[in-house]
């Protein structure tokens, strides 16, 4: 498994039901870069600088994504 830290840029979308959520993060090595981040996670806003570990995935319509299993 993979890890990287970065920093909430946006939550694009959150069920509240059961935590899945997406994200857009700005990795801690490269700022100026973003990823999107696929997470089952309750509390993540922008600004929250977060740790991920999990796996890269390619999704049919959205491309590449970050599927975390942990933050």
């Amino acid at each position: 498994m993979e890890k990287f830290k970065g920093i909430v840029h946006r939550v694009t979308y959150h069920n509240k039901e059961n935590g899945w959520t997406v994200i857009r993060v700005n990795p801690a090595e490269r700022p100026h870069e973003q990823i999107t981040v696929t997470v089952h996670q309750a509390n993540v806003f922008a600004g929250a600088t977060l740790e991920f570990e999990g796996e890269w995935t390619t999704h049919p319509k959205f491309g590449d994504q970050f599927k975390a299993h942990s933050t």
